[in-house]
């Protein structure tokens, strides 16, 4: 048996064809011949009732006239007997071809190769026997018409296997060569049936595993970076330890290092977690305006993040679906990285609001923002807009990428904008329903 599909396709519709090719003629002569038979007996009724007439109205030499032009129509042998059984123009009896006559729906008897087919006349005075031959059905009549069939089956047939097995092949090699590496690899199949949704559905994969592959190789390009210099710092502290010109000072640089790798990895763990949550994430109800409300009152009593105080008006309620511990980190790593890199004394607005089916959430600082040329960039793990930056306040530029893989799993989006002065990052989500009584809440 062939392991292909299209030869398992084209075999099951060969059997399928050599089947019709069996049955419909079958089928044909099994259904059409028995119509024939009985049309047949029909006409030899009449030709009974017109023998029958002639001979009463217009004599013997009249009949015989007659039962001579159905001998020569019909190649056969035509006689009229009476209820005696005894011929009516030459007296013989014909008692033994009534009796061998077939009983009515049954096929004739054969005799010297022709059939043997009887009829009574209307009044039921006389009988007409015939020995003819027998009615057939001549194939080569409706052959043509069987060919054209079959070879309309046969071409549809193909037509169907060709249309399943082709894409099927199509598919096939489009996954090999994205086994073999090649990530551009895509399925160009434009249809609408459970093929097509195969095709949409291996592009949707191939894009989020290139996605996922390419943000790896990333990340451990950056991570790699990162990990350089407080491992550089520590083999520095570690000769300073061995020299012992100044251990505190040797032990101070060792424990800020670690400080600083314990925080880099912690950062690294979450950044992760959120990438490993978007596969199967629990989600549920969210009141998001509950939680935002929550995160920033959190935020705002935090000392340790900047002199910056918040500004929040949060307006709406009502639930989102979503997972309530990724919106947390999503909305605490945005406020947290706005309240870093705002000024002393400033504030950092945080406005939400329901509009047309999205919840907008906006995070404002009024710190120097950022140039136009890397806002972008913003959200991409250990993307940091310059050192001196990432020196003062201590960031590994993680917050943003944590948050924005949590709101892609929401089927959200974060983008980043110069408000002049400031950085606003702007949230949206999507909306679950209808919200609940509104509400503001302004925090200092």
């Amino acid at each position: 048996m062939t392991r292909s599909l299209y030869g398992r396709i084209l075999a099951a519709f060969s059997a399928a064809l050599l089947l019709s090719v069996i049955a419909f003629p079958a089928a044909f002569f099994a259904l059409t011949r028995p119509r024939i038979d009985r049309g047949f007996r029909g006409f030899l009724a009449v030709e009974a009732d017109t023998a029958s007439g002639i001979y009463t109205r217009n004599g013997p030499l009249a009949l015989q006239e007659y039962l001579h032009s159905l001998d020569a129509a019909f190649t056969g042998s035509h006689y009229l007997v009476d209820r005696a059984s005894l011929d009516v123009l030459s007296g013989a009896d014909r008692a033994d071809l009534l009796r061998r006559s077939a009983d009515v729906g049954a096929r004739p008897p054969q005799i010297g190769g022709k059939a043997l087919l009887i009829a009574r006349d209307t009044a039921g005075l006389f009988t007409l026997i015939a020995l003819r031959p027998a009615p057939t059905l001549d194939l080569y009549v409706v052959l043509p018409y069987f060919l054209l069939l079959l070879a309309a089956i046969a071409g549809v047939c193909w037509l169907l296997a060709a249309s399943i097995a082709s894409p099927v092949r199509r598919l096939a090699a489009v996954v090999e060569r994205f086994g073999a590496g090649d990530m551009t690899a895509r399925v160009d199949l434009a249809r609408s049936d459970e093929l097509g949704d195969l095709a949409r559905a291996y592009n949707r994969m191939a894009d989020r595993m290139a996605t996922l592959l390419t943000a790896e190789r990333q990340l451990l390009q950056d991570l790699s970076h990162e990990l350089r210099s407080p491992l550089a710092r520590l083999d520095v502290a570690i000769e300073l330890c061995r020299s012992g010109t100044d251990p505190a000072a040797a032990a101070d640089k060792m424990q800020a290092q670690s400080n600083r790798l314990t925080s880099l990895v912690s950062s690294l763990i979450e950044t992760v977690r959120a990438e490993g949550n978007l596969a199967s994430p629990e989600m549920g109800p969210v009141d998001v305006f509950a939680l935002l409300r929550d995160v920033a009152e959190h935020a705002a009593q935090d000392t340790g993040l900047a002199g910056a105080t918040i500004d929040a008006d949060i307006s709406g309620g009502g639930p989102i679906r979503g997972n309530a511990e990724l919106l947390r980190r999503a909305f605490e790593n945005v406020i947290n990285n706005a309240l870093r890199h705002a000024p002393r004394g400033s504030q950092v607005q945080v406005h939400a609001h329901r509009t047309n089916g999205h919840v907008t959430v906006a995070i404002r600082d009024f710190g120097s923002g950022v140039p136009e040329d890397v806002l972008s960039r913003l959200g991409t793990p250990f993307f940091r807009v310059d050192a001196s930056r990432t020196s003062a306040t201590g960031g590994l530029g993680l917050g943003l990428a944590i948050a924005r893989r949590a709101l892609h799993l929401h089927g959200g989006s974060l983008t980043a904008q110069n408000a002049h002065p400031g950085l606003r990052i702007v949230i949206s989500l999507q909306d679950a329903g209808p919200g609940a009584a509104a509400s503001s809440t302004g925090l200092r």
